[in-house]
């Protein structure tokens, strides 16, 4: 890494902070699908020791459906990108912003770098890069032995929720996902997301492999997709 950029880095691993290699007893991961509208989830969400939620969503409004408590955001570089060229109002009480991109110099030097200067009063983590590799290539191995199984391709692109979870599986003693789904077309009843009208892309992402994947780990790790 750079120079510039390790400066900006917090000085001690949050891990080592709290003294123990795992951090909570109960997580909660919190997606941003429509579906999340049609479920009254929210205290039991809030009820887990600690929550993750994906790309800064609002709770405001949501938090029947959503819950309010956030103890992570987890983020990739396209909300980093808004966090930076917007006026942000962070959470109170504040959150730890994780990132998983920050292997890359280009993302490094235009996005987290700029972004670790202009909002210092934030807290920013980022995951490992050999801890995102080696997530990228167990999501590659499962998307062929998924791609044999069922007779079908998907898109190469993985989604950011699986680091999201594998991360928490290393921190949580039990993990629980909800507003996870495999999103095809958008339609009255299920919006893409439970806090806009933005029109859902399938053409990069394979929802139906993502979730075939959380299903895969939870069978052998203590994940729950509710």
């Amino acid at each position: 890494l750079d120079a510039d950029f390790v400066r900006l880095l917090a000085k001690t691993n949050f891990l080592k902070k709290q003294g123990k290699s795992v951090c909570h007893e109960t997580c909660a991961i919190v997606g941003n699908s429509g579906t999340m509208l049609r479920k009254a989830q929210g205290e039991e969400i809030d009820a887990h020791e600690a929550v993750m939620r994906i790309n800064y969503p609002p709770t405001r409004r949501f938090e029947k459906n959503v819950g309010s408590k956030t103890t992570y955001d987890f983020s990739n570089r396209e909300n980093a990108r808004r966090m930076l060229r917007t006026r942000m109002r962070w959470r109170k009480p504040r959150t730890k912003v994780i990132f998983f991109e920050g292997s890359s110099p280009v993302n490094r030097r235009s996005i987290f770098g700029p972004l670790l200067k202009k909002h210092r009063e934030q807290e920013f983590e980022f995951l490992h890069p050999q801890f995102v590799t080696a997530a990228q290539s167990l999501w590659f191995r499962m998307k062929r032995e998924l791609e044999v199984r069922k007779g079908v391709q998907y898109h190469n692109k993985p989604m950011s929720g699986i680091y999201a979870v594998l991360f928490m599986l290393q921190v949580c003693q039990s993990v629980d996902l909800y507003g996870f789904e495999a999103y095809t077309k958008r339609t009255k009843d299920s919006p893409y997301h439970y806090f806009d009208s933005v029109r859902g892309v399938t053409s990069a992402h394979s929802f139906d492999l993502a979730i075939d994947v959380y299903k895969n780990i939870a069978s052998v790790l203590p994940l729950d997709i509710k």
